[in-house]
């Protein structure tokens, strides 16, 4: 019998890890960036967090030599509880492509096989973005306040140096910084 909070979601967990290995957000060139973001920004809703989806403007996306018709988008939450201090969280969505002859299963089918997930993105980075999500739903759930305000960001392109996703949102001063 599970004895703990997050033992007894497992299988949620493994679907909501499931769900995003299935939108294959490859960089380059930067596939499924905006269902990815919705998906998240729908996941925070349901934290009773306030998304904001940003996409990069097309012209910086261009002048960082990247084709602008692979929109470069980035989501940015918090969760204020009225602490003084803020931290904050950072995860990237996208993936490096795939070569077929590495996988002997679908990369993006996020099967399950002998109690592991297998999948593009399940370890780097899908699944620690589902394991903050879940670490914030069990503060939630429980009744436990942090002693600091959360804040989350999950950004594209770290897999290409991150300029157009952590580095942009930085420079924006989307961010809280404290």
């Amino acid at each position: 019998m599970p004895n703990s909070y997050l033992e007894e979601r497992e299988t949620d967990l493994a679907l909501a890890l499931r769900r995003m290995v299935k939108i294959a957000t490859v960089n380059p060139p930067g596939l499924d960036y905006l269902p990815m973001v919705e998906h998240l920004a729908d996941r925070l809703r349901s934290l009773d967090m306030s998304p904001t989806v940003h996409r990069v403007p097309d012209a910086t996306v261009a002048a960082a030599g990247v084709d602008p018709s692979y929109p470069r988008f980035n989501v940015i939450a918090r969760w204020d509880v009225g602490a003084e201090r803020t931290v904050h969280f950072n995860a990237h969505f996208d993936v490096v492509p795939v070569a077929a002859a590495d996988w002997r299963m679908p990369p993006f089918d996020g099967k399950v096989s002998g109690g592991w997930l297998y999948g593009r993105g399940a370890g780097d980075m899908k699944g620690s973005i589902v394991a903050l999500l879940s670490a914030i739903e069990a503060l939630q759930s429980t009744g436990t306040r942090p002693a600091v305000n959360i804040e989350v960001s999950f950004t594209a392109d770290e897999e290409t140096g991150g300029a157009l996703g952590a580095g942009w949102i930085v420079q924006q001063g989307l961010v809280v910084c404290q």
